[in-house]
């Protein structure tokens, strides 16, 4: 990341201490997701998928019908 917009991560992350539930971690991220384009959301959901190893849109529903029984 660029200094720039390093500097508006924190300036962000620092006006959601106001949420007393979040901690220092899941505040930057809150505040990332605000800062992020509709795009950037959509490939941070997918990496985050891919971490799951949920590639493809039949390994979600599995995995998703095995959560509900």
């Amino acid at each position: 990341m660029e200094k720039k917009s390093l500097r508006r991560l924190y300036a962000t992350a620092e006006k959601l201490k106001a949420l007393p539930h979040l901690d220092e971690a899941e505040r930057l991220l809150y505040a990332r997701s605000l800062l992020a384009t509709p795009q950037q959301r959509w490939e941070m959901h997918e990496n985050y998928l891919h971490l799951l190893n949920l590639f493809s849109y039949f390994e979600r529903k599995k995995s998703a019908s095995w959560s509900q029984e």
